[in-house]
């Protein structure tokens, strides 16, 4: 990869940050919005491991992309807070089939009013969604990816 060259200005009361051919590649907008003209990614999903009976933290701060891999039963996850509202991904897989994550963050309030059941297969996959509304997080599981 080459070095990128990147050409601040402000725009009216926008802040543009341009590449060396002038195509736009985000503006901050004086009313606080953020635009951005290509794709925005992660650059890897961060990775955990909880074994049997212990407890783990997933730490939201690090990435809003995680997985955890879960290898016994009585496990326990924690959430770190993130800093601010936003949605979370966390990728739960299945290490040696019948796994089992026992207890919960207990600011996690889950649609239909329960934990969801995981997926028991070996190498099943689980992904939950959150969303943190900075003092609670609400989630939805899709099971079963296998």
């Amino acid at each position: 990869n080459g070095d990128i060259d990147i050409k601040l200005e402000v725009n009216g009361d926008d802040l543009v940050f341009n590449q060396f051919d002038g195509d736009e590649i985000i503006r901050f907008t004086d009313e606080g919005d953020v635009k951005v003209a290509n794709i925005v990614y992660f650059a890897a999903e961060t990775a955990t491991a909880i074994g049997d009976g212990a407890t783990g933290a997933i730490d939201w701060n690090v990435s809003q992309k995680q997985k955890v891999t879960i290898t016994g039963t009585g496990i326990t996850c924690n959430f770190t807070d993130p800093p601010g509202v936003c949605n979370l991904l966390l990728k739960v897989v299945q290490g040696d089939g019948s796994d089992v994550i026992g207890t919960w963050d207990s600011d996690i309030l889950w649609a239909g009013g329960s934990a969801p059941t995981l997926s028991t297969g070996n190498g099943e996959i689980d992904i939950l969604s959150f969303y943190w509304d900075g003092s609670k997080y609400y989630g939805v599981a899709s099971l079963d990816f296998s």
